[in-house]
């Protein structure tokens, strides 16, 4: 049986900080300022025959351009 609670804590980071590097990259590829996160969905995924877990997730932002001044 799978310690979901575990798991997620296990994954939750990684994830977390993967997401913020690619909403970064974002950022830059369309010269905005910054950027907010205003949604997030995330779901757990288990493959119980392989053993291996993961986390996907999707998140919505908005982002941001702050004109020169």
């Amino acid at each position: 049986m799978v310690d979901h609670d575990r798991l997620w804590g296990q994954c939750y980071p990684s994830l977390v900080v993967a997401a913020s590097e690619r909403i970064a990259q974002e950022v830059l590829r369309q010269h905005g300022s910054c950027a907010h996160v205003v949604d997030e969905k995330i779901e757990a995924k288990v493959n119980y025959a392989t053993s291996e877990y993961w986390l996907e997730g999707r998140f919505t932002y908005i982002l941001y351009l702050h004109p020169n001044g």
